[in-house]
């Protein structure tokens, strides 16, 4: 839990209540850490991996609606080769679906302004 703390915006009894909050809607289950007795995986059921899907292409279309669609086919490809540069490789083709392709054949590659 600890290091999930660690990589979201919020404090870790803000993270423990948010799991609680999750698991008492089945959306995630702990799991005993082996190499830790005091630690815990927090581990999304079945629920939560559907819920997940769900709120994942309703941000990804978002992000092709508001973000996305401004650019022509040229300019993603250069976003994409600049995400690529930076550190963590943040990958643009695989967090947004191959947002030069993707916006391609979903017609948006017109710019608008």
């Amino acid at each position: 839990m600890c290091e999930l703390a660690d990589s979201v915006l919020l404090s870790r009894s803000g993270v423990t209540r948010l799991v609680d909050r999750l698991e008492r809607d089945g959306l995630l289950a702990r799991e005993d850490c082996a190499a830790d007795a005091r630690g815990a995986f927090a581990v999304l059921t079945g629920a939560g991996e559907r819920l997940l899907e769900q709120a994942r292409e309703t941000h990804v279309e978002g992000i092709h609606r508001h973000f996305l669609s401004r650019f022509s086919t040229k300019e993603l490809e250069a976003l994409e080769r600049a995400a690529r540069a930076l550190p963590g490789r943040v990958g643009l083709a695989r967090r947004v679906g191959g947002a030069a392709s993707t916006a391609a054949a979903a017609g948006r590659t017109t710019r608008r302004r």
